[in-house]
Order: structure tokens, then sequence, then C-alpha cells
């Protein structure tokens, strides 16, 4: 069975990672613990052709890690209209979870 966790902020529009400020995600992965850290930037979400820069800049940290999920580019509709969020999946239906860091606040609520 897939796990799919999804983040709970909009990240459509532009995305602003500064070193030391809001550029770490912690989380744990079928007990394991990992850290991910992303270059100082602007990443930018367009709805209109699904892309994600800040979703393409996670999915290569976890890549490189052979971190045992996917990170993909969710779209939903809410009371505030079309919105955009990282999705994280876990394709063995494992458990991610305990997510921290920096950069949480920018991906969950």
């Amino acid at each position: 069975m897939t796990e799919f966790l999804w983040g709970t902020k909009d990240i459509r529009g532009d995305v602003k990672i500064m070193k030391a400020t809001n550029d770490t995600l912690t989380f744990d992965v079928d007990g394991s613990s990992y850290t991910i850290t992303l270059e100082e930037g602007v990443y930018h979400t367009l709805r209109e052709k699904h892309s994600s820069a800040l979703v393409e800049a996670l999915k290569e940290k976890v890549m490189q890690q052979t971190i045992p999920i996917e990170v993909m580019l969710g779209g939903a509709l809410n009371d505030d209209g079309k919105v955009n969020y990282v999705v994280f999946e876990h394709k063995s239906g494992g458990v991610i979870d305990n997510f921290g860091g920096t950069m949480k606040s920018l991906i969950f609520n």
C-alpha cells in the first residue's frame, strides 16, 4: 500500500529559501532520520504548468540520499481557489513522519 503525506501550505508562486533561516527539512522514514538542505534562492511554482522548482529541488536531494520516498507536486481546490502542495509518497507502505527543521513552516501549517 502506498502512503501519501500532503503538505498543508500553498507553495504556488515564489518560495524564498535563505541559508540558515529556512533551508533545512528533517523527517523520518520507517524510523530512520533524514535531513535535506536546499540552496539559497527563489523557487517558483507555476500552477498552470504544474511545475515547481521547490519540488524538483526537494526531489533531487531525496534521490541523492537514496531516501525511499518520492516528492511530487499536488494540486487541490480549497476555499481560496486552486492551490499547490508538496506531496511525499512512500511506495512500500511505510511511514513518513516527524517533520521538522527550519523549512517545515513553508510546507506545513
